[in-house]
């Protein structure tokens, strides 16, 4: 049986069964006829959860853990967590014993003036990015970024494609993603494709700027990668950003360019916004990643969805990059082994302190280790997907928040 799968999905284009199951050759998609930006693949997997219930919701099967399963409190990095996953379009702060302190929710259909959805896919949060008065950003994947208060009251919906990801500068702009269909003919001079741009809002939701990221490493020496990987629809698949904060000393990494990831080139590139152009780029031994972030000792941090995959099964792992050489310094389980493994998404981030917090968003998981690899903290989320509640939904990312960043909590 044919499934179709939106392009909003964060998993891996190239098949869908089950973990120990070979990943599949891309399939032959095509344009949704009326719907400006939406890419479709069909696939010949029927995994359960595919296509009925929307790729990126939930994948594993249900469980009775959940919760907080592990918290050791003299060695948990400080702060409380924030996150949303596949069930709903709603986020959660929980502290680190899985108290809720917060909870934000607001059904789309209750935005006014929203665009229709594609799916019901598209009804939970992809992303969630907290502001400090209380307000929240939230991403419904592929459709549209929405601005809320603390009590969960609207305040703005901007109705264009963003996906993945948005985060704010220090000066309370938003940088985001969205994407759309155009023409280059230097790709393809008879299809459009689906053409990822570097967006900038305003605090109102108002475009300041905005960057096609696929004319940007065009422009760039390194335009063979997308050249000589090109297939027709998607080009990039870009679904993280970061800003430099200038911790790595070497050409095109200052303050202010944007750090991003290309899933489908298996890419880790970095944008000057001024020259509206890729300044370094990498690819390496890592498949379909996601989330680099910039470390403050100079390396780079990457999610590595299956570049640990091997006879022993598919396996994700966790890259210290050297910068700019790109090297991996070390990784983390130095053995891959298919108990760590998630398909789509997936986020790493090195906390004050040394410790690293990563959700494995398939298994719906988060967990917090120390520097030299003990577990301290594990979480699991209580949130099912599915028609039936079968699955356990997807947990797209777990932020640690810190105190100093909840005042407005007693107000």
């Amino acid at each position: 049986m044919l499934l179709t799968l939106v392009l909003t999905a964060c998993g891996d284009d190239r098949g869908a069964g089950s973990k120990e199951g070979p990943v599949a050759p891309p399939v032959e998609g095509g344009w949704v006829e009326g719907v400006t930006g939406l890419w479709t693949l069909e696939r010949a997997q029927a995994a359960e959860g595919i296509g009925a219930i929307g790729y990126a919701r939930g994948w594993e099967p249900a469980h009775e853990e959940q919760g907080v399963l592990l918290h050791r409190r003299d060695q948990v990095a400080p702060g409380a967590n924030l996150y949303c996953s596949g069930h709903a379009a709603e986020a959660f702060l929980i502290d680190a014993d899985g108290e809720q302190l917060h909870r934000w929710a607001l059904d789309y259909d209750d935005l006014e003036g929203a665009p229709p959805l594609d799916g019901d896919h598209q009804r939970c949060w992809r992303r969630v990015r907290l502001l400090p008065d209380g307000d929240l950003l939230a991403i419904h994947g592929g459709r549209a970024l929405v601005r809320m208060d603390r009590d969960s009251q609207p305040r703005w919906v901007f109705g264009e494609r963003v996906h993945h990801d948005v985060i704010v500068d220090d000066v309370g702009d938003l940088w985001t993603l969205t994407r759309r269909d155009r023409l280059i003919p230097r790709l393809d001079k008879q299809a459009p494709i689906v053409d990822d741009e570097l967006l900038v809002l305003s605090p109102e939701g108002e475009v300041r700027w905005r960057l096609s990221l696929t004319e940007a490493l065009l422009a760039s020496r390194w335009s063979d990668v997308l050249l000589q990987a090109h297939r027709r629809g998607e080009t990039l698949h870009t679904n993280s950003l970061r800003l430099l904060r200038g911790h790595i000393d070497a050409p095109g990494f200052d303050a202010g360019h944007v750090l991003l990831c290309a899933r489908d080139l298996d890419l880790v590139f970095v944008v000057d916004p001024d020259r509206r152009q890729v300044v370094w780029a990498r690819t390496g031994p890592w498949r379909m990643p996601h989330d680099p972030r910039e470390l403050a000792d100079g390396r780079l941090l990457l999610f590595d969805n299956l570049g640990g995959s091997s006879e022993r099964g598919l396996a994700s792992r966790v890259l210290w990059l050297t910068a700019p050489g790109g090297a991996i310094d070390a990784a983390w389980p130095a053995e891959p082994t298919p108990e760590f493994f998630t398909r789509f998404c997936g986020t790493a981030n090195v906390l004050p302190g040394g410790n690293l917090l990563v959700t494995e968003t398939g298994a719906g998981r988060a967990f917090e280790r120390t520097p030299d690899g003990e577990l301290v903290w594990l979480f699991q989320t209580p949130h099912r997907a599915g028609n039936d509640g079968q699955l356990v939904a997807a947990l797209f990312e777990v932020e640690r928040i810190l105190e100093a960043d909840l005042d407005w909590l007693e107000r």
